[in-house]
């Protein structure tokens, strides 16, 4: 299945009010959550963290995060290192 962005609170509803903001992102493949994509706190407001959270396989010679100035370019680098990790682990979508 190809990737796919939903809000981390649409997909781990918490039943005692908002946890996770509007700019929180996971990204889904399948039945993983491969990555996260969030505002930090801390001196870091205004920017956005982006993380390949899973599978976890620290040989594959992929970047496995950063921080960047928009959304945007959080997602876009999170999917481009978990199409990086796919070709690195011989994987692809299944239709």
């Amino acid at each position: 299945m190809a990737p796919r962005w939903i809000k981390t609170k649409d997909h781990e509803p918490d039943p005692h009010g908002p946890r996770w903001g509007d700019d929180d992102w996971l990204l889904v493949s399948g039945g993983w959550v491969v990555g996260r994509v969030h505002p930090p706190g801390g001196a870091l407001v205004g920017k956005f963290n982006w993380t390949l959270t899973g599978p976890h396989t620290p040989q594959a010679p992929v970047m496995k995060g950063g921080t960047v100035e928009t959304v945007e370019e959080a997602k876009v680098a999170l999917l481009k290192s978990w199409r990086a990790w796919q070709a690195w682990a011989g994987m692809r979508d299944v239709e």
